[in-house]
């Protein structure tokens, strides 16, 4: 288990590709690891020190800084059931360099965060894991213009709007 920040020799290490930091108490995740193509940082939780402000850290934007943009070879991108985070996914997306949009392809934000209806996303996701995340009520114009997804789980995704028609040909 790890407390605090990622360990600076996790940064150093220049051909990773696989990083699974899930079910921990990091600070924040900081470093420029770009030959990461899987990060995973589900089921963290926020830790601070006394030497800290003393209260948790509220938002995606604290604890994943925008060093997450320069992953450029991330494929798989986990930051599920971190409850007490809240933040609108898109403040960490948009950081993306344009490489990083390319091969962003498996998203998991499960309980994690909300989602605005009017992002756009410039890539398509072929696994796209949404349990719990506020992305209705209407359907969400971003999810709409996904057309490569194997997986989809909306459950609970607070959606209270139909399907788009043409989804059920890519289902057939």
């Amino acid at each position: 288990m790890i407390k605090g920040a990622i360990p600076h020799y996790f940064v150093k290490m220049n051909s990773l590709a696989h990083l699974d930091l899930c079910l921990n108490y990091l600070i924040r995740f900081e470093g420029n690891m770009s030959p990461l193509s899987y990060l995973n940082l589900a089921y963290n939780q926020p830790y601070y020190t006394s030497q800290s402000t003393g209260h948790f850290l509220q938002t995606i934007r604290e604890w994943v800084p925008e060093a997450i943009g320069s992953l450029c070879s991330l494929q798989t991108l986990s930051l599920s059931n971190n409850y007490t985070l809240s933040c609108d996914v898109s403040c960490i997306i948009e950081t993306f360099s344009g490489y990083a949009y390319q091969s962003l392809m498996h998203l998991d934000l499960d309980l994690a965060v909300s989602i605005s209806a009017t992002w756009a996303p410039p890539f398509q996701l072929y696994d796209i894991h949404l349990s719990g995340c506020k992305v209705g009520p209407p359907f969400p114009h971003w999810l709409a213009t996904q057309m490569n997804f194997s997986e989809l789980d909306t459950s609970n995704a607070r959606i209270l709007d139909t399907f788009p028609p043409y989804w059920l040909a890519l289902l057939i």
